[in-house]
């Protein structure tokens, strides 16, 4: 069995790191709790802030997408004070961020812990 150990791996020319804007992997993923005013971001990557918006939190990307077509991906989990089943959707709004939604299948609720990911080309 072979080991490969490296501090960084270089572009095809040499100059500098690789970058992953054109490859299969996730962007940016985040952790965030609504069971506290305002939201609380428990960890993330790409992600520099949210904005409570009421039911909407809006997820603010550090390094924006290539353009509004990328593909946020979204679960939520449920408090132990409120156990009820628990969605989240997202919807885009530009490629520097994008709005969230909680919800339960009576009404829209922003209390619970959302977890997520972002697929597409970083700009």
């Amino acid at each position: 069995m072979s080991n490969i150990r490296a501090t960084t791996i270089s572009d095809e020319t040499g100059n500098g790191p690789i970058a992953l804007t054109k490859q299969y992997t996730a962007k940016a993923w985040f952790n965030f709790s609504t069971l506290v005013n305002p939201p609380l971001l428990a960890s993330s990557v790409n992600v520099s802030s949210l904005t409570d918006g009421g039911a909407e939190i809006t997820v603010n990307l550090t390094n924006a997408m290539s353009n509004n077509t990328y593909a946020p991906v979204c679960t939520a989990g449920h408090s132990a004070t409120n156990p009820s089943n628990r969605s989240i959707a997202a919807g885009i709004t530009n490629a520097s961020s994008f709005e969230t939604e909680a919800y339960t299948t009576a009404n829209a609720q922003v209390e619970c812990h959302c977890y997520g990911a972002v697929f597409g080309d970083l700009a």
